[in-house]
């Protein structure tokens, strides 16, 4: 482990087929020692986490890995793993109301999933890399870690592999390419999104591949083709019955329809991807709702609403640490006030 571990990550990696009461006894008995330290939580929803100091550790590490190279990768085997599940869980939870706990769970274990990705990498566990890596990108996009997703993206497209999780990697290469400005390389990584998403028949994959070729499309000012995708991730995203995909696909394509001059139709969207990101808990979604029905107030001239809509959005996004949203509605209280 970098940067400390929980008893959970201990138990799944160190000791595998020990009981919790017996890895406390040894957790406790090293704190003692003073070869472990404890960090207690400050706030709630944290667990305590066990430090090795930096120069111990060192030592231990050349040290173990000489003596037992191959009890060495074994644990940097599960050690992957166990931050690969970790990954693939945050994805999920950043979507909901426990979004906050989990961001801090992959702050305090970035070294930890580094460490993890890189393992996958040199390896080439593609589908291991895949799962890290196509798992992780909201949370790099949460957090504006736009260079670091890039570059582990970059990767991931070097390894070939065919499981479930490919169809991520793509997406999230198209959607950070889009945002570097590069649309020409965006719009093939996102129909290669789409054929994987076909191909797997994973209905999440196929609406956020679609939605994301309606992104690109408006970006690249080519409207009626991004509406024709937009609504096919609405659809596609309803059908399947997930009413995160349905409410994220509604808000994408509300900015489209807005930008075709269609207020009543982006603002029915809104609406509703508002009130249901709403009913999940996810202030992350109902914040970037919001900015879209501060749009349509300013497309009415309504810059009074306009204004503390997206003041509302702006309070969610910085509770949040939600970088990428909070620019954007800071962009849009900018044309406001303009």
């Amino acid at each position: 482990f970098i940067g400390g571990f929980d008893l959970s990550a201990c138990m799944a990696v160190a000791f595998p087929s020990q009981s919790m009461s017996e890895v406390t006894a040894v957790l406790t008995e090293l704190v003692a020692k003073s070869f472990l330290r404890v960090e207690r939580p400050i706030s709630g929803g944290r667990v305590p986490r066990y430090i090795l100091p930096h120069s111990l550790r060192e030592l231990v590490h050349r040290r173990f890995n000489q003596g037992h190279p191959q009890r060495a990768a074994r644990l940097s085997a599960r050690h992957a793993a166990w931050f690969a599940d970790v990954a693939k869980t945050s994805d999920i939870e950043l979507r909901g109301p426990d979004h906050q706990r989990w961001l801090r769970i992959l702050d305090d274990n970035r070294a930890n999933i580094r460490t993890a990705l890189t393992f996958a990498y040199e390896k080439e566990d593609s589908t291991l890399f895949d799962r890290l890596v196509g798992s992780l990108a909201r949370y790099w996009d949460w957090r504006g870690h736009v260079a670091e997703a890039t570059a582990w993206l970059h990767r991931a497209l070097t390894l070939d592999n065919d499981g479930s999780d490919r169809g991520w990697v793509f997406v999230w290469s198209a959607y950070f390419t889009a945002e570097s400005g590069d649309l020409v390389t965006a719009e093939d990584l996102a129909h290669d999104a789409v054929s994987i998403a076909d191909q797997h028949q994973d209905t999440h994959q196929q609406a956020a591949a679609r939605g994301n070729l309606g992104i690109i499309f408006r970006q690249a000012n080519r409207l009626d083709e991004a509406r024709v995708h937009g609504r096919a991730a609405v659809e596609i995203a309803a059908s399947g019955g997930d009413d995160w995909f349905h409410a994220w696909a509604a808000t994408a394509l509300a900015v489209t329809e807005l930008q075709l001059s269609e207020p009543a139709v982006a603002r029915e969207l809104g609406t509703f991807s508002r009130e249901t990101f709403r009913r999940l808990g996810d202030q992350g979604g109902e914040a970037w709702s919001l900015d879209i029905l501060s749009l349509v107030a300013l497309a009415a001239t309504d810059l009074e609403t306009a204004g503390n809509v997206a003041r509302n959005a702006l309070l969610y996004a910085h509770l949040l640490g939600a970088h990428r949203t909070i620019i954007w509605t800071l962009e849009i209280l900018a044309q406001v006030t303009e």
